[in-house]
């Protein structure tokens, strides 16, 4: 662990951790998935945190909004190495229900990971039919992934820190008591990462501060970041 307590984070949005992306080693040419990219926010970061990047594919369920990051790829000019995938990550390859809520200028799917195969009755929220792949469906050898999919994490957890070719994680865990931490953690160790943890700022906070990721109460509607490196 640094003996760093405290770094600045970008004051786009609550994912927008600059300053997390650069508390790593550094990695030449990564390939980068940003699973949950909503509306391109995070990939722009991540681009500026890793500029010598070979590939960036942006990752959303929602057609809405990976329009608004295709918007951004051309307005940098980077649409010979910063691509797009309009789907969600999940255990397989296919189609599921998916129920998500308008938040400003973007789609957000639900907290706790809402995919099934079935429709479902809801009063606060909307329903929609959406193609699903797994992270190797999107690329077979990526370097580093960024995750943020509003509780999903943890029915791809393995998938995630089980791919070979990956070496960073950046990973914002949505709490959910059904899961046993302690056991994903122990999952992370045994693929040869190491980890830390931060605390879940809400927007306009410039700073975060390291957390002991076991104190860390794994209940709805709580949140931390993690970051994961593989020795």
């Amino acid at each position: 662990m640094s003996s760093k307590t405290q770094c600045k984070i970008s004051e786009c949005n609550i994912g927008a951790l600059m300053e997390i992306y650069k508390d790593v080693e550094p990695v030449k040419a990564p390939i980068i998935l940003d699973l949950g990219c909503h509306i391109g926010k995070e990939s722009l970061n991540l681009i500026e945190a890793f500029p010598d990047f070979e590939l960036l594919i942006s990752v959303d369920p929602f057609e809405e909004n990976i329009k608004k990051v295709e918007k951004l790829i051309k307005e940098r000019k980077l649409d010979n190495k910063w691509k797009i995938s309009t789907t969600a990550i999940d255990i397989e390859s296919g189609s599921k229900w998916i129920s998500y809520q308008s938040d400003n200028d973007e789609l957000e799917r639900m907290p706790c990971g809402n995919l099934t195969n079935e429709t479902f009755e809801s009063n606060t929220n909307t329903k929609r039919l959406i193609n699903t792949k797994t992270i190797l469906d999107i690329h077979p050898n990526p370097t580093i992934i960024k995750v943020d999919i509003e509780g999903h994490e943890w029915f791809i957890w393995e998938q995630i820190f089980s791919i070979p070719s990956v070496k960073i994680v950046f990973l914002e865990i949505h709490g959910n008591s059904v899961f046993s931490l302690p056991e994903k953690l122990q999952y992370i160790t045994s693929q040869g990462f190491s980890y830390k943890a931060y605390a879940h700022q809400a927007q306009g906070v410039k700073d975060t501060s390291y957390i002991d990721i076991n104190t860390f109460v794994n209940v709805n509607d709580k949140y931390c970041q993690l970051t994961a490196h593989r020795c």
